[in-house]
């Protein structure tokens, strides 16, 4: 599986035909999640177990584990597969599982689309919000799986992430909207950053609490936030601290104060992009 999650296409071949093929479904839903999309293409063309009938509901949650990850190019190629999820194939295999009773397969292709669409509403949405100038909003309360530590430098929460992904994929728990990072130091620090990476989950999502303390990871609600100045960024993290100092600076001028730990959201993300040049990240300064 380590090779489907790092594009090794040659080492997933010779692993599907040599050592068995019970895990293709599981290799291209890593490679959906990690962003691997010659990895995605492979076992769509070769893998028997992702055709057939059901070809569209084995693929179904590789759609959507590539959309909560911001990874649109491979949400696109696998939706417009002349034997995938396109549209015509999906309206049609819908109807049909309904009229069998099949309401729940039925559902589960609509969630795919569903997922497509959101996706690329969110998207949108975020790039369109870039550059424009601070303003006021309020966050509604989210339920989330979350984990804080002090860490060397504010990179390295993804060794926080891997922890958290690692415990919500290993329960089937879905990724409920945007992931965020909440930071509790006053201003910049260049070491020893106090941070908490939420992941936002269904407010009805069942979670073993026991099972998530003995991780260190909390099954909290984030308090929904009555007014929070907001900045959305587009581009690299490295470049988020002139960001940072508008936002601060706008809250001073129109006199307000921050009253608990900044919040940022990374709206859009895609680890095919090493430059990060197409992520977008909001910057959430609750205010008093």
């Amino acid at each position: 599986m380590k090779a489907a999650e790092h594009g090794h296409v040659s080492v997933v071949a010779w692993l599907y035909f040599h050592n068995g093929q019970s895990d293709a479904v599981q290799a291209m839903l890593i490679a959906a999640r990690s962003g691997q999309l010659a990895v995605v293409k492979w076992l769509y063309q070769n893998a028997r177990e992702l055709s057939g009938d059901d070809r569209a509901y084995n693929l179904h949650a590789a759609v959507q584990l590539a959309a909560t990850q911001g990874l649109t190019r491979i949400v696109v190629w696998l939706l417009k597969r002349p034997q995938g999820i396109d549209q015509n194939r999906h309206n049609k295999r819908r109807r049909s599982d309904i009229n069998r009773g099949q309401s729940k397969r039925a559902k589960w292709s609509e969630d795919a689309f569903a997922t497509m669409s959101e996706c690329e509403a969110v998207a949108a949405a975020a790039v369109e919000a870039a550059g424009k100038p601070p303003s006021i909003k309020n966050l509604p309360e989210v339920r989330v799986l979350s984990l804080r530590a002090v860490i060397p430098n504010y990179r390295a929460q993804k060794t926080l992430w891997d922890q958290v992904l690692v415990f919500s994929r290993a329960r089937g728990l879905d990724i409920a909207g945007p992931c965020l990072t909440i930071y509790y130091d006053q201003g910049y620090k260049e070491k020893d950053v106090d941070a908490e990476v939420c992941l936002p989950i269904a407010k009805d999502a069942t979670v073993d609490e026991t099972a998530a303390s003995t991780s260190s990871i909390s099954v909290r609600t984030l308090p929904a936030v009555p007014r929070a100045a907001s900045l959305v960024h587009l581009g690299s993290y490295d470049a988020l601290n002139p960001c940072y100092l508008k936002l601060y600076e706008w809250v001073d001028k129109e006199g307000l104060r921050p009253n608990a730990p900044v919040r940022e959201v990374y709206l859009r993300m895609n680890i095919e992009d090493v430059s990060e040049k197409s992520f977008v990240t909001e910057i959430q300064q609750p205010v008093g």
